[in-house]
């Protein structure tokens, strides 16, 4: 939400469709059971937990620090969009709870026999097509609401978004290193 308020609706749906592929490699690792891949995934946790947690610190004291321009919403800058896909993809992979709640949703929805390619494959994109529609509805409705949002309004959503980015970079670290 924050990425399309301030910098436009390429920017925040990129990231929607960077989160949203993150998603679908982590349903693909499920359904496929790729079990090596989840082998490695769950031996590096603590240290994808810390540097999930250090990015997340980082951002979060980025959204609490940076200025809110007092410039109409529509003058926005330009950034790329690439940037934002990509980041948003590695924090996202960087996160490993999503994985487990992908493992814990295939388990729960497998039937015992498993899923044959087919079945598995439409699932993965399933997760990956209904995750770009959910991010494009929101950037859509940001995008329609944002020249309403005010200066004071865009400020408060950045140290709401930094406060909380910072309460679950600890949350991460606390869980990587103890």
């Amino acid at each position: 939400m924050r990425r399309t308020l301030t910098d436009g609706w390429r920017q925040g749906l990129a990231t929607g469709i960077g989160i949203a592929l993150a998603d679908g490699i982590y349903a693909a690792i499920a359904v496929f059971g790729l079990h090596g891949a989840s082998v490695i995934l769950a031996s590096h946790a603590r240290m994808l937990d810390v540097g999930g947690g250090i990015a997340l610190l980082y951002l979060g004291w980025r959204f609490m620090v940076t200025p809110v321009s007092d410039e109409p919403i529509t003058a926005l800058r330009s950034t790329n969009p690439g940037l934002a896909l990509s980041s948003a993809v590695l924090l996202t992979l960087s996160n490993p709870a999503t994985i487990i709640i992908f493992f814990a949703i295939s388990a729960g929805l497998t039937p015992p026999s498993g899923l044959n390619r087919t079945d598995a494959a439409l699932v993965v994109g399933g997760v990956t097509l209904g995750s770009v529609m959910w991010w494009a509805l929101l950037v859509a409705t940001v995008t329609k609401f944002r020249t309403g949002v005010s200066v004071v309004a865009r400020r408060r959503i950045g140290q709401i978004a930094g406060g909380l980015f910072i309460v679950f970079g600890l949350i991460a670290l606390w869980h990587g290193l103890f």
